[in-house]
C-alpha cells in the first residue's frame, strides 16, 4: 500500500489490485476505483466529473456520443480518444 499527496486532494492509501496496458497515452493516467475513494479523494463531496459507459457494440459510440451532447453534456467516443 502507498500513499500519495496532490494539491488539492485529500490524503489517501490505496492498494494496486492490477496494471492494464491498453496501448494509449489515454491508458496511462486511467485509474479504477470506487465512486465514494474518488469522491473523498478530490474534496468533491457527492459530485462526479465524468463517467464511462460500455457499450453492447463499441462502434456506435460516436452516436451515443452525440446524443449525450444533446443532452447539454460533454461526451467522446472510444473511437475519437482511441484513434
Amino acid at each position: 500500500m502507498g500513499g500519495f499527496i496532490f494539491s488539492k486532494h485529500n490524503y489517501v492509501s490505496l492498494k494496486v489490485l492490477a496494471i492494464y496496458d491498453i496501448g494509449t497515452p489515454t491508458g496511462e493516467r486511467l485509474v479504477y476505483t470506487k465512486l465514494k475513494t474518488a469522491q473523498d479523494f478530490c474534496a468533491t463531496g457527492d459530485v462526479i466529473n465524468g463517467i464511462s459507459l460500455r457499450l453492447d457494440y463499441f462502434n456506435r459510440d460516436r452516436e451515443v456520443a452525440q446524443v449525450i451532447e444533446k443532452s447539454g453534456h460533454n461526451a467522446q467516443g472510444w473511437t475519437q480518444t482511441h484513434p
